[in-house]
């Protein structure tokens, strides 16, 4: 009869170590990780900042000025393509001297979310379209300028349109977009088709978009959208402290003295039996 040899013990588990490298660098982004909500109102307040930087206050004067733009760019204007999406088409096409909105901000999110949710896009197509934006403003000379309240809109869809073709593996036909911004109309193909050769004109057909890029600036949505978020709760007004009403400590030494008459009862309404008494 053989005996059984005892099982070798269990070895420890040790826990991943992570490598220097880890540890300076954050894990890599797949598209999965891309919210959608995040890459919306980041893009709004990013394209809200080049607005702010394009509009200066005149210093002592406190009305809003603006500089020579350095580059004209007719085409993308509002003045000469009506738009029929996304608030006041007049407040767009509004002049230059005017300053932004107070809620620009959130027009442009609404804006974005009618073409995201009517063209059923997906987070990276977003980011694609802000980096080609950004990519125009600089090949226009300076970013200064290009990005303003009557191209905003114009720029946004062309540059969407240009960032669905390098992301989706199928057709992307820009009637899709002209009936959503522009209207029924068959005629209507034409001013975002004019838009999107000149657009690829200004960028010399330089689309790709880089991994490395991509992450630059997903992390920057991220920053921006927490940076926003934190001053407008610093600027909310403080909540109101919190004041005990004046009767609530009479109340509370009220029951205090029902509970210690409770206990003197014996737990019920009936007296507790006196005492013996001596005959």
């Amino acid at each position: 009869m053989s005996v059984a040899s005892p099982p070798a013990p269990a070895l420890p588990v040790r826990p991943e170590r992570r490598t220097l490298d880890e540890n300076l660098h954050p894990p890599p982004i797949t598209l999965a990780d891309v919210d959608e909500n995040l890459v919306i109102r980041g893009f709004a307040h990013a394209l809200t900042r080049h607005l702010h930087a394009f509009h200066v206050l005149t210093v002592g004067s406190g009305v809003w000025s603006t500089e020579p733009p350095p580059c004209e760019t007719p085409l993308f204007s509002e003045r000469a393509v009506r738009f029929h999406l996304g608030g006041d088409e007049n407040t767009w096409a509004a002049s230059d001297r005017t300053q932004p909105p107070a809620d620009i901000a959130r027009q442009i999110e609404h804006f974005l979310r009618s073409i995201y949710t009517g063209v059923d896009l997906e987070p990276p197509v977003v980011v694609y379209a802000l980096v080609l934006i950004e990519r125009f403003a600089r090949c226009a000379g300076e970013i200064r300028g290009t990005v303003r309240m009557h191209t905003l809109r114009p720029l946004v869809i062309t540059a969407l349109i240009i960032a669905c073709k390098l992301y989706f593996d199928e057709d992307v036909y820009v009637g899709d977009f002209t009936r959503l911004a522009l209207g029924d109309d068959d005629r209507t193909v034409e001013p975002l088709v004019r838009c999107e050769v000149g657009f690829l004109q200004h960028i010399s057909y330089v689309m790709i978009v880089r991994p490395r890029t991509f992450a630059q600036y997903l992390y920057a949505l991220k920053n921006l959208v927490r940076e926003e978020q934190h001053a407008t709760d610093a600027a909310a007004p403080p909540p109101p402290p919190r004041v005990s009403p004046p009767h609530l400590e009479h109340v509370q030494q009220q029951t205090q003295q029902l509970r210690l008459q409770h206990g003197a009862t014996g737990g019920n309404d009936e007296p507790m039996p006196p005492a013996d008494r001596p005959p």
